[in-house]
């Protein structure tokens, strides 16, 4: 994770540092945030989804 948001934050290989993240925010959210019943974890879970579409977006970025 902290490889991960380090390329991202510098600029360099930012793809392979979404990725980075992508891998280990997926089973994360799959695993810890399930409970659709539980509003705090509802919130988590919704929180997350929008951190992967933002990492989704960063990863196809074209490189300049």
């Amino acid at each position: 994770m902290a490889v991960g948001s380090l390329l991202v934050i510098s600029g360099y290989r930012v793809r392979l540092g979404a990725i980075l993240l992508l891998l280990f925010l997926v089973p994360t959210t799959l695993l810890f945030h399930n409970a659709m019943a539980d509003p705090p974890e509802r919130i988590a879970l919704l929180k997350n989804l929008s951190i992967i579409g933002g990492l989704l977006l960063v990863a196809e970025r074209p490189s300049t």
